[in-house]
């Protein structure tokens, strides 16, 4: 278990939020749309979590509910080193086990070495390595997502991780 933040709210989405997730996820994916493991999700239509720092919305986390694991589908806070990642995670995590999940998954991009040392912090490891998957992925599902990423490392790789509940 992850401790709580005293100053962060987390609550479940809610309507009144979707114009906050739409431009936040259209800020930094482009669109609304993300594209993990070959498929693509619109943010604004899944469930999840969205934290909140003095009344502002400083982060949320979206996932989808698969026949064998809970997929985190975006997780993105506006503040960084403050535990705002972690108990989103912790949350989704919790709402996995009360339905009867006991596998966590989430994939993200070479070039986010942050999100790697995040997740692999909270016992995720690495499941699966998808080589040149982005590439594809910009050529036949979502052409905004950006040539570079973090540091200036060439987006091109997809790597999943999981946690067994």
């Amino acid at each position: 278990m992850y401790p709580y933040l005293k100053r962060l709210e987390i609550r479940p989405l809610q309507e009144d939020d979707k114009p906050w997730i739409r431009a936040k996820i259209s800020e930094n994916w482009g669109s609304t749309s993300i594209v993990t493991c070959g498929k693509i999700y619109d943010t604004t239509t899944l469930p999840g979590y969205v934290a909140f720092d003095e009344k502002k919305p400083v982060g949320l986390l979206c996932y989808k509910m698969h026949d064998d694991a809970m997929e985190i589908v975006v997780l993105d806070c506006t503040i960084a080193g403050r535990g705002c990642g972690t108990e989103l995670m912790y949350h989704a995590e919790k709402t996995a086990k009360n339905n009867g999940y006991r596998k966590m998954k989430v994939t993200t991009t070479n070039d986010n070495t942050n999100a790697l040392r995040f997740y692999q912090k909270l016992e995720y490891t690495i499941s699966a390595i998808r080589i040149g998957a982005i590439t594809e992925y910009r050529k036949t599902l979502k052409p905004e997502i950006a040539i570079k990423g973090f540091h200036g490392i060439p987006i091109r790789d997809e790597i999943e991780l999981e946690k067994i509940l």
